[in-house]
């Protein structure tokens, strides 16, 4: 009977966790920020040759435009707000780039959009 109880408990204890941990994981995915089509489409046009999948290592390493989902939301944060100074002053994309160049419009969408992201620590 003691034997019984202790399953019992047991079972119990163990189902009313596991809603607990899917809600916790769901909720700090939640927290994670996509980037808006219209920003997305510049960062491809703009940036993906070297900071996407098949680009520099280097560039690669300091930003992942296919590793976004996988940040941190203070590491996005971090980022966008990274990518908004850097097309604000124009270091990226450099010079050299042969790619398409953010339009003054763009760069005010980037911009926009990290602003709304930011987190206060």
């Amino acid at each position: 009977m003691f034997a019984a109880a202790i399953l019992i408990v047991s079972v119990l204890a163990t189902i009313s966790f596991y809603p607990s941990v899917a809600h916790s994981q769901k909720t700090a995915k939640s927290l994670t920020t996509s980037i808006p089509e219209n920003v997305k489409t510049v960062l491809k046009n703009s940036c993906a040759a070297c900071h996407g999948d098949n680009g520099s290592g280097m560039a690669m390493g300091i930003w992942n435009l296919n590793q976004w989902d996988t940040y941190t939301p203070a590491k996005q944060a971090k980022k966008a707000n990274a990518i908004c100074k850097s097309v604000t002053n124009g270091t990226m994309p450099p010079k050299s780039f042969a790619g398409a160049k953010p339009t003054a419009t763009q760069v005010t969408e980037i911009c926009t959009w990290a602003s709304s992201i930011q987190i206060n620590n």
